[in-house]
């Protein structure tokens, strides 16, 4: 137990712990605050108003008509042509991000109603459709 300790007071210690907080969260922050407050809050002033442009806008963005070719699988670090419409409302397209999920449909049907039609015997993957963020 003791050699344990001995062994891993240096690694896992409150010094160790506070400089990671001082180098990791304190001093990028003081850093962001020195550029944000630069020259009567210029920056900060700017960030805001980008963001509220953001919010202001973000109800009325859409993606329509996504189109892809089908597939029966697909990897991670797979390759796939997708194309859609996306109506931005106004926002630079490089204050937004488009991203691609893809999930695998598992039938697991108990009972089957007249609408609903049977699986088929093998989980396929499919094509859900976008993700859209604020960058």
């Amino acid at each position: 137990m003791k050699n344990g300790l001995k062994l891993l007071a240096p690694i896992y210690s409150a010094h160790r712990m506070v400089e990671d907080y001082v180098q990791q969260a304190y001093l990028p922050a003081y850093k962001n605050y020195l550029a944000l407050s630069r020259d009567n809050f210029t920056s900060a002033k700017e960030l805001a108003a980008w963001r509220m442009d953001l919010m202001t806008k973000w109800s009325d963005v859409k993606i329509r008509n996504v189109r892809y070719q089908p597939f029966d699988e697909i990897f991670a670090g797979d390759k796939v042509q997708v194309q859609a419409e996306l109506f931005v409302n106004g926002l630079r397209p490089e204050d937004i991000s488009v991203e691609i999920y893809a999930v695998q449909w598992m039938c697991r049907a108990i009972s089957l109603t007249a609408e609903q039609k049977p699986c088929s015997p093998r989980p396929r993957p499919v094509m859900a459709g976008l993700f859209m963020k604020g960058t």
